[in-house]
């Protein structure tokens, strides 16, 4: 996947990291770590032997959550953005296990997060980087770390992938239009057209300073599951309506099921931010 990425948006000035977490475990450390991280490391330096020096892997160490007393990663997603946000910008290299030298002797701007199962046309990274630094789009912060005009996140369409969509009987009738369609597939948020925010599904360009600032410095911890909308909510979040990214449609109804669940539990937990 990191592989077709690269090949779809070729740049020297882009780097592609894969982000690691271990599943939760009552232990701290389990016996196919090891395993996990020399398959990943092994991968990762095959593709910089193939293009060169430009993938890199960061793997998380489980920490312990006392409210479900298991060992995972910290904050889960949320706190996986956060710590790459403060390396990337800072070199804060303690919340992984092993950084790189040649990642911490590079300078970044933005961080386009992709989930594992997510595609993204060709070309979406140049489009998406092009709009976020419109002189029209950057995003203005007061001194509390407020953004008070433009943007802090594009995020694009995101669609449903054709294989995941003909999966199986379920995916087929609930998956809707799946695909990129040039001429049907252009559609508005209506939250952005209406109230000039996108609402953030956890896929797109961030600005990182922004992120830092808005979001990061000022969300407690151990509070929030669903991290996404109120990300974008805190960034300024846009729609940028030219990038079409694609991602995968859960195949029977108990995976549907679980999905929902944690999406409901995770906004249930945002009321307290309104």
């Amino acid at each position: 996947s990191l592989e077709a990425l690269y090949l779809g948006n070729r740049s020297d000035r882009l780097c592609f990291i894969l982000l690691g977490d271990y599943k939760d475990s009552k232990k701290k450390v389990q016996d196919t770590d090891a395993a996990i991280a020399r398959e990943a490391t092994l991968c990762i330096r095959e593709l910089n032997a193939r293009y060169g020096l430009r993938f890199f892997y960061l793997q998380r160490p489980r920490r312990h959550h006392k409210p479900d007393n298991v060992y995972m990663g910290r904050e889960r997603k949320r706190g996986a953005l956060c710590d790459l946000a403060s390396l990337l910008l800072h070199g804060e290299t303690g919340p992984f296990e092993d950084v790189e030298d040649a990642l911490m002797q590079k300078s970044f701007r933005y961080m386009l997060t992709l989930d594992a199962d997510t595609q993204m046309q060709p070309g979406g990274a140049h489009k998406l980087i092009g709009a976020i630094g419109h002189p029209l789009n950057r995003a203005h912060m007061d001194r509390e770390g407020r953004v008070f005009r433009g943007y802090g996140i594009m995020h694009p369409i995101v669609r449903i992938t054709l294989r995941s969509a003909a999966r199986t009987f379920f995916s087929r009738s609930f998956s809707s239009q799946a695909g990129i369609d040039a001429y049907a597939g252009i559609s508005a948020d209506a939250w952005f057209k209406l109230l000039g925010r996108g609402a953030f599904t956890g896929k797109g360009l961030i600005d990182l300073e922004v992120f830092e600032r808005a979001a990061c410095a000022v969300l407690p911890g151990g509070a929030i599951l669903s991290h996404d909308l109120l990300e974008g909510a805190l960034c300024g979040a846009a729609l940028c309506d030219r990038v079409q990214v694609l991602d995968g449609c859960p195949p029977n109804y108990l995976s549907w099921a679980k999905r929902e669940h944690r999406w409901m539990r995770g906004d249930w937990q945002l009321l307290p931010f309104i």
